[in-house]
């Protein structure tokens, strides 16, 4: 019967007057089940891929135990254990737990994983029992990958948040867990590192607050609270690979050991003469001045001016000048001079033309 809340009560396994969940079958057919049905369906391999969504909290005498691969949509609701393991998962596929939702054990643990696959994408596991987890790995034939930045794995003041005897694979990408001093516990077979769900892409981290944690990847116990996510290798050392031009990425948050290419990023001027660029693990290249040459003046006196291609620098060379308001009488050419004047005097200018209206373009190739 529902109790005063209304809330459907688990009386030995069933619940009374309460869809317990919807079922959506990989042919898509849906059926509505009650907890006894629930219990029958989760071992049943007629449902294997199926979606099961829950429709109302489970409370009491309960224990959901599945054997065949299934997506569980915790639906918002609670799975409450008084007397068993909240979720028992034993079988050789893949079980999807996903949705917001709360899972809690209080005698045994929320989540037990004997052998399969299981998937977090959503989800809060507490168990409430000293020296059992809210998530627990127990043989070498189970596998956890946590992937719902919003799963949570909580335990109370003396119980395990993750607990880990052994497994086959374990893959924190995403979550949350928090405790005092067990918020995860490994055995002897395995380090906080071997849990990190490192990809060819990225690698992961655990983080206080916003900053990654260091110096535990070789522990086997962690306490207080942290998440994980991609690591920012912000703690990382540089250091460079002698006779070569790369550097290897020395990362204690979460065990990087990558060689890369040296980068120089932005070069700046070292002199007249080069520019360099400093990697990130100090490496420096040192390089001449990629120089274009531009000039800006009015008509009678230009400035030559240089920058640099690769680095911000610009300088001036010099000036030019020609003789100003020079005028020539047509056909009377004889005794007028056009002076060009470069200053200073060994600037060498070469392909330089000066046009004077009613004439073509004159050459002025000089050293002066």
């Amino acid at each position: 019967m529902p109790d005063a809340a209304g809330t459907p009560v688990l009386t030995d396994g069933a619940i009374e007057g309460a869809v317990a969940a919807r079922v959506v079958k990989k042919d898509g057919s849906v059926i509505e089940v009650d907890a006894d049905e629930l219990q029958s369906v989760l071992k049943d391999s007629g449902f294997e891929g199926a979606e099961v969504i829950l429709q109302n909290d489970l409370t009491g005498d309960v224990s959901l135990i599945i054997k065949i691969g299934c997506t569980l949509d915790l639906g918002g609701h609670t799975i409450h254990s008084d007397s068993k393991d909240a979720i028992y998962v034993q079988q050789s596929g893949m079980v999807t737990i996903k949705g917001e939702g709360v899972v809690i054990s209080e005698t045994n643990n929320a989540l037990l994983i004997l052998t399969g696959k299981v998937i977090l994408e959503g989800g809060k596991f507490t168990s409430r029992k000293e020296n059992f987890s809210s998530v627990y790995m127990a043989t070498s034939e189970a596998e956890l990958f946590v992937t719902g930045e919003n799963v949570t794995i909580s335990p109370n003041a003396n119980s395990i948040g993750l607990g880990v005897y052994d497994a086959k694979k374990i893959s924190l990408s995403a979550g949350t867990y928090s405790g005092l001093e067990n918020t995860i516990i490994v055995s002897d077979k395995f380090t906080l590192g071997d849990l990190l769900g490192h990809t060819d892409r990225d690698r992961y981290a655990f983080y206080n607050g916003d900053q990654p944690v260091t110096g535990i990847l070789g522990e086997k116990q962690l306490g207080g609270e942290v998440t994980v996510r991609p690591c920012n290798h912000a703690a990382a050392e540089y250091v460079e690979q002698e006779g070569t031009d790369q550097h290897q990425r020395n990362c204690p948050a979460c065990g990087d050991t990558t060689v890369f290419d040296c980068v120089y990023g932005d070069y700046g001027k070292v002199d007249g003469q080069n520019h360099k660029g400093v990697c990130i693990c100090g490496r420096e290249d040192v390089r001449p001045h990629e120089w274009n040459y531009k000039n800006s003046g009015g008509e009678s006196a230009k400035e030559i001016i240089r920058s640099c291609s690769v680095c911000p620098s610009e300088e001036l060379v010099g000036t030019v000048s020609v003789t100003d308001d020079f005028t020539v009488p047509y056909g009377g050419t004889k005794g007028h001079v056009l002076e060009v004047t470069a200053n200073p005097s060994d600037l060498v200018l070469e392909n330089m033309k000066w046009s004077c209206e009613g004439t073509g373009a004159i050459d002025a190739d000089t050293s002066k």
